[in-house]
């Protein structure tokens, strides 16, 4: 009957549905346990990475077959603890199994550890059913999505069966006749039909309480006292606790045969008060005078005692044939539990085995869990050792916070792409199914920031010929400026000369502005002395002394407006050269400015891209390395994974070679326990003809009084019973064979006893 163990909860990772199949619970078939594996990862990690993939669902795997192993010992202990004891109540059951609830679902699940992992019983394995239907409080509630209705109208719920408690015996006897018909089938006997008397007797003993052990039967029965036997099998041996009701009938049957020996032993002692002295079995040749001579009260006597003696004798054979035939279906269950005990040890090395796995597991973790710390206290040493160095860089990085400034958003975009790329590392660690993959992007992003470098280092050299460049050209300009700067000067000197000059015209300017004017005036009063004149008829010669005096008035004006008409241009053109001289100085002074500041910028960028280029040299330095340790890493994990391989395949060919031989054993057994039967067999034969031979020999020697032949028939009786109890008595010294050894001991007892004379 196969036990399907899962986990609810599922796997971590990328293995969800993982299930362990196996043999257990009752399995009648001694095959090797078939573990299925499905693994559903995704088709990217086929060509990849097959060894880690393969390593991480080993390792789950591994935790997975040691939890079904755990689950598998608990249910066969508590299987084996069910059937010895029915009576038991729940909250001791609960109590053994750390205080946990069991839990029922689905009307064939059970778990033990309060709902963790369920494990799926065969939906005709009786035994727990009928203990899950009478005792189990908890029964077919666990599934909340089922309603109230299908909980009332549900087949097996804990109300509708507790309630009727025939329909449980019912089930039970079931049972009990499967049990019945597969032992015959296993062994090749039909049973018997029982008697009228042995039926009743049954029922009593059924119907009676339970009788306390002795100590004897303690001793009898180690196998179904012991908490660790094991369990039994799926239906020839589910019914341990029906052996103990058998045990208990074959006391009570013994007890009844003693008793009945005792009474018949206590009637011979009583009878000599009735019978004379003189009383004898008759010869063949004085039948005649002895029925002549005896009264009829004295034949009577002796029939009642031959019929009782001949009625407690076929009793009593046929008591110890059923004792025989139960004793003999109890050793073959007693040596299936302990196949089943054998078993059990099986399981709890493989769960050692597994124990010592996961401590070489840890320790190998431990080992290098100190050496990463031993790396950490030697990079903590160093640091403590460049923190004076530290210090002293920070004074110098304190007066390059200016340029760290300007060259921040830059910074910001380079730390944005390591944070980036750091990023994609830490899930490369925790990806490893999709290393590879990782590996290749991570080869072409180095290739890539390899190109930028190049891109830079080449942007950098550039930078530096236009900076070169720049210099030769400031260099250029300053001596143009220099030039300018001596030109401007002699300007300067020319433009304060003109400007002497200029104020000096002016003066002038003003002189003969007032001279004009005082002119004007003159002439004014010179029209107005010859209009006066003409008025009053002067003289022709004094008009024409005044008509030459203006005329030469007039001249003069025209020679001075001239010449302060030539004076203002040159003041004009002295002003526009003195403006356009101060717009070039003004130019030149913005452009040296311009080419200062361009300069300190480039010198700023060139720092920053060398500090940049150093940093990221740094990082390809520490990404190189990481990727050597990873691969050392995975070459490690690949080695190991090998070697557990290997291991696993050897376990494998030691578990079928003990599976074999555990196999061989058990044959042997059998053929053991079949010659076994002979052996009962033939002494069974024995005892039934051992009556005929007394009667031959009471009729040979009937000249002897009869009290002698009276004590040799008892004597001769007590020899069969001890004959035909000598093998059973052997069985309950040894309990049950145990090994192929103990069977070859009780078989040549057998036949000694075979050879004695009776």
């Amino acid at each position: 009957m196969p036990i399907k163990c899962f986990d609810t909860k599922g796997a971590r990772g990328s293995v969800p549905n993982l299930k362990v199949t196996g043999h257990g619970c009752g399995s009648a078939q001694n095959k090797p346990k078939q573990h299925v594996y499905p693994i559903s990862t995704k088709q990217e990690t086929k060509d990849k990475r097959p060894n880690l993939a393969k390593d991480l669902a080993k390792r789950i795997l591994d935790e997975q077959y040691a939890k079904s192993l755990e689950q598998q010992i608990k249910l066969l202990e508590f299987e084996n603890q069910f059937l010895r004891d029915r009576g038991e109540s729940h909250e001791n059951r609960c109590a053994r199994y750390g205080g946990k609830q069991i839990l029922l679902r689905n009307e064939n699940e059970v778990s033990l550890d309060g709902g963790n992992s369920w494990c799926r019983l065969p939906s005709f394995h009786p035994p727990l059913h009928h203990f899950m239907r009478r005792d189990c409080p908890t029964a077919f509630d666990y599934d909340e999505k089922r309603g109230d209705d299908e909980n009332k109208n549900h087949p097996t719920n804990r109300r509708d069966r507790s309630s009727s408690p025939e329909l449980n015996e019912k089930d039970f006897n079931k049972f009990e006749e499967m049990q019945d018909k597969e032992l015959s089938r296993s062994w090749d006997i039909k049973r018997r039909p029982s008697t009228i008397h042995e039926s009743d007797e049954e029922d009593e003993t059924r119907k009676s309480p339970k009788v306390n052990p002795s100590k004897n039967d303690s001793k009898q029965r180690p196998t179904l006292s012991n908490p660790r036997s094991g369990r039994v099998g799926p239906v020839k041996q589910a019914s341990v606790s029906r052996i103990d009701e058998i045990k208990r009938s074959i006391e009570k049957r013994r007890e009844n045969l003693t008793n009945q020996i005792n009474s018949v032993g206590g009637r011979r002692q009583s009878m000599p008060t009735i019978q004379p002295r003189s009383f004898s079995i008759p010869r063949k040749g004085d039948e005649a005078k002895m029925s002549s001579q005896k009264p009829s009260r004295q034949s009577s006597v002796h029939r009642h005692l031959m019929n009782e003696n001949g009625s407690t004798k076929h009793q009593q054979e046929e008591k110890d044939e059923l004792i025989q035939e139960l004793e003999g279906e109890l050793d073959f269950l007693n040596a299936e539990v302990q196949d089943r005990e054998r078993k059990i040890a099986q399981f709890r090395e493989k769960l050692k085995a597994n124990e010592e796995k996961l401590n070489n597991k840890t320790a190998n973790d431990s080992r290098d869990r100190r050496a990463l710390m031993e790396e950490l206290l030697e990079l903590q040493r160093r640091l403590d050792e460049l923190t004076p160095i530290l210090a002293e860089k920070e004074a110098h990085i304190a007066k390059l916070e200016n340029e760290r400034d300007a060259a921040t958003t830059s910074m910001r975009a380079r730390e944005g792409e390591i944070r980036k790329l750091q990023t994609e590392l830490s899930e490369k660690h925790q990806e490893q199914t999709f290393m590879s993959d990782r590996e290749t992007n991570h080869k072409e992003e180095m290739k890539r920031l390899e190109a930028t470098i190049a891109r830079l280092e080449e942007k950098e050299m550039n930078l530096k010929t236009e900076l070169r460049t720049l210099t030769e050209e400031l260099l250029n300009c300053k001596k143009h400026g220099s030039e300018l700067e001596m030109r401007l000067e002699r300007e300067k000197n020319l433009v304060e000369q003109l400007t002497d000059e200029h104020s000096r015209l002016i003066g002038k300017n003003a002189d003969l502005s007032s001279d004009m004017q005082k002119l004007e005036l003159a002439v004014t009063t010179a029209l107005s002395e010859a209009e006066e004149i003409t008025k009053n008829i002067v003289k022709r010669d004094d008009y024409d002394k005044v008509k030459s005096s203006e005329s030469s008035l007039r001249i003069e004006l025209e020679a001075s407006i001239e010449r302060n008409k030539s004076l203002q241009l040159q003041i004009q053109q002295l002003e526009k050269q003195i403006s356009d001289q101060e717009d070039s100085s003004s130019d030149y002074r913005e452009s040296r400015e311009r080419i200062q500041r361009e300069f300190n910028a480039l010198q700023a960028l060139s720092r920053s891209l060398t500090e940049e280029n150093k940093t990221l040299r740094e990082e390809i330095l520490d990404l190189r390395d990481k990727l050597e340790q990873q691969r050392n890493k995975l070459k490690e994990k690949d080695s190991k994974i090998f070697d557990l391989e290997d291991e696993l395949g050897r376990i494998v060919k030691v578990h079928q070679e003990t599976v074999h031989k555990v196999e061989k054993e058990t044959r042997t057994q059998i053929e053991r326990g079949l010659e076994l039967e002979d052996v009962t067999r033939r002494l069974k034969e024995i005892a039934d003809s051992l009556p005929r031979t007394e009667a031959g020999s009471i009729a040979s020697r009937s000249h002897r009084p009869s009290f002698s032949r009276e004590e040799s028939i008892t004597s001769q009786q007590s020899s069969v019973r001890r004959g035909t109890r000598v093998i059973p008595l052997m069985l309950d010294e040894c309990h049950s064979p145990q090994s192929p050894h103990d069977i070859q001991k009780i078989i040549e007892m057998a036949r000694n006893t075979l050879k004695r004379p009776l």
